[in-house]
């Protein structure tokens, strides 16, 4: 190798090693991030439905919802502070996601039918 080459590798390295360590670092970051939404869910209506809803992490195990007119189920979540939107058959909805989101499908007769979290 001659000197000229064996110059600009000893100049790139450095940088090469700078930008790896940035990386790893925005990777260490954003992966620790992702843990920070996986608060603790509580305040639920009763031990029953406490069953049912895992103790932490952004649940979506709100069956015990599925059946019940969409005002009793807003009744029911409202305590958890969690955001919600009720979902009526053919309506319009951002397709934006949310992991702490909760979606109540409902039917023409405003009948919980699905719940979704996103």
């Amino acid at each position: 190798m001659d000197k000229k080459k064996l110059n600009r590798v000893v100049m790139v390295l450095p940088v090469v090693v700078a930008i790896l360590v940035v990386a790893v670092i925005l990777v260490l970051i954003l992966s620790n991030n992702s843990t920070a939404a996986t608060a603790p869910v509580t305040q639920l209506a009763s031990a029953e439905e406490a069953a049912i809803v895992p103790a932490a992490g952004p649940s979506c195990a709100f069956d015990f919802l599925v059946g019940l007119k969409s005002q009793e189920a807003v009744e029911k979540i409202e305590p958890l502070d969690r955001p919600y939107r009720v979902i009526a058959p053919n309506t319009a909805v951002t397709q934006d996601y949310s992991l702490e989101r909760i979606n109540l499908m409902t039917d023409e007769n405003d009948i919980v039918q699905s719940v979704d979290c996103n």
